[in-house]
């Protein structure tokens, strides 16, 4: 509902991003967190939700963990961060 509702630099079509377009800017090679923090300074190492539900089991997620960087799935009462995207 964040991304949905998002109205940032006059854009209106901001959403989640999907499982592989967030693993795609992990950094495996940094840690706490896995990605360059001088492109993406205030990435928390925590977990922040994609897109996508587990398919048969819409009360789960996808989200990627950018403390370790892997993805994994967790129940939608899960606290994760969000990062917008369009």
């Amino acid at each position: 509902a964040y991304c949905d509702d998002l109205m940032l630099a006059g854009k209106t079509d901001w959403r989640l991003p999907t499982p592989e377009e967030l693993a795609s800017i992990v950094v495996y090679k940094d840690s706490n967190p896995t990605i360059d923090t001088a492109i993406f300074p205030s990435t928390q190492s925590s977990g922040y939700w994609s897109g996508t539900v587990m398919q048969g089991n819409s009360w789960q997620a996808w989200y990627v963990d950018f403390f370790y960087g892997p993805v994994d799935f967790s129940s939608k009462k899960q606290s994760h961060y969000v990062r917008c995207i369009r």
